[in-house]
Order: structure tokens, then C-alpha cells, then sequence
């Protein structure tokens, strides 16, 4: 996979996991499946939970955009080594997918095939930074 086409893969997928920090106003769309107004799988299920919903959003989002973040720098060189490439990754995506499968809805099934889709091309393919040519 062409390295720039990978890089513009990352930076959507930053894109949908900043809906779990940002939490725009509702209804949610494409664009922003997450809003203030989505509550969690185990909020649907169970009722009050001793956590807040949008703390457990914002703490997946973080660790989303920070290692879907560090990936893609590291995927130039220009912040982290190369190695730092799948752990950042798979942490990143895996986050993300964790995110949209607590927080679904009609809309979570953009990002969470894009991090699977991601997620397959480092674990599956073994996709490393060497390998993606550019």
C-alpha cells in the first residue's frame, strides 16, 4: 500500500476518534457519529453508572488520537522511529474500535470499518513502515 494513501487513512481515522473528545453538539451524521447526546452501551443496558459516559469517551478518544497520532509521525520519521509504527497503531485503532463498539449507533460503522480495515493491514499484512512504499 502506497505510503501516503496509508497517511490519509490515519489522519480520517484521527479525525472520527475526535469525536470522542470533542463531543459536538447533535444530531449525529456521518461526520460526527458521536455527540453529547450518545451514551454508552452499558448506560442503554444497566442505567446510572458510577462513571461518566463522556469521561469514558474522552479517555478512549485520547488514547485513540494520541496513538493513531504517534503512528502517523513515526510512519515519516519525523517524531517517533519507525518501530514505534504498529504498537502505536494497534493501540490507536484498537482504542477506536473499543470507542464506536461502547458508543454505537447508526454511524459507527464508518469509523469502526476503517480501524478494521487499518488494523488489517498492520496484524493481517503485516504492513510495517519499510513496506509501505512512497
Amino acid at each position: 500500500m502506497n505510503r501516503y494513501l496509508f497517511a490519509s487513512l490515519l489522519l480520517v481515522a484521527i479525525h472520527y476518534s475526535l469525536s470522542g473528545i470533542l463531543l459536538p453538539e447533535p444530531p449525529s451524521h456521518w461526520l460526527a457519529p458521536l455527540t453529547n447526546d450518545v451514551r454508552s452501551v452499558f448506560g442503554s443496558a444497566f442505567g446510572k453508572l458510577p462513571f461518566d459516559d463522556h469521561l469514558l469517551s474522552l479517555l478512549l478518544g485520547f488514547v485513540s488520537v494520541a496513538g493513531l497520532g504517534l503512528a502517523f509521525f513515526s510512519l515519516f520519521g519525523w517524531v517517533a522511529p519507525a518501530g514505534w509504527f504498529a504498537p502505536a497503531l494497534v493501540t490507536g485503532a484498537g482504542a477506536s474500535v473499543l470507542l464506536y463498539l461502547l458508543f454505537f449507533n447508526q454511524w459507527a460503522f464508518i469509523p469502526l470499518l476503517l480501524d478494521v480495515a487499518i488494523l488489517y493491514q498492520v496484524v493481517g499484512l503485516r504492513a510495517v513502515v519499510p513496506n509501505l512504499n512512497g
